[in-house]
């Protein structure tokens, strides 16, 4: 199918990031935007304190936080972090507000957590890597707002501001808009 008929059925896109403890991913902040270009976030708990983490995952903590999305692994409490019992109630609510019968598929963009946490909601989502969106680094648009709880360095790892670039990637397309399907 044409990829500017399969984008035009998303009605959000999604992003998490966080940490992974034993293994195991921990989100940490879910981003999005809808359809009509609103956006927003949510940060979460986690469910261990940094002082309870062994050596290897304050290891990989300290890289993620330095490296990668510059989330302090505690909440600030001025963050209103909730629990991360509440994320998927949460992708449900966002997706309940943002669908409609035209637009019902959730994008996001080749997270294993995101896709896997769609199937486990039975929410129809695309990846949108398989319809040729860029990585975010190569993405050059307007002026975005972060959530203003990333080290500034980290801009580019703020789940809201990566949802807001994918968006407008969907809606300004490229050459080749037109002809190209999505796999």
């Amino acid at each position: 199918m044409q990829r500017k008929a399969v984008l035009q059925n998303v009605c959000l896109i999604i992003d998490f990031e966080g940490y992974f403890i034993n293994k195991k991913f921990y989100t940490r902040e879910l981003g999005w935007t809808n359809w009509q270009g609103n956006f927003g976030c949510k940060h979460y708990q986690q469910p261990f304190r940094w002082k309870t983490l062994n050596q290897i995952d304050r290891q990989t903590a300290r890289y993620v936080y330095h490296c990668i999305h510059g989330l302090p692994f505690e909440d600030d409490p001025q963050e209103n972090a909730r629990h991360l019992e509440n994320l998927k109630g949460d992708v449900l609510e966002i997706y309940q507000q943002s669908h409609s019968p035209e637009r019902f598929l959730v994008g996001y963009k080749g997270g294993h957590m995101e896709k896997n946490l769609l199937k486990e909601l039975d929410l129809p989502a695309i990846n949108l890597e398989h319809c040729g969106c860029p990585k975010f680094e190569k993405l050059d648009f307007f002026t975005i707002q972060d959530c203003g709880q990333h080290k500034k360095q980290a801009l580019g790892h703020c789940a809201m501001v990566e949802t807001q670039s994918f968006w407008q990637w969907m809606v300004m397309g490229d050459e080749d808009w037109e002809t190209n399907s999505c796999l």
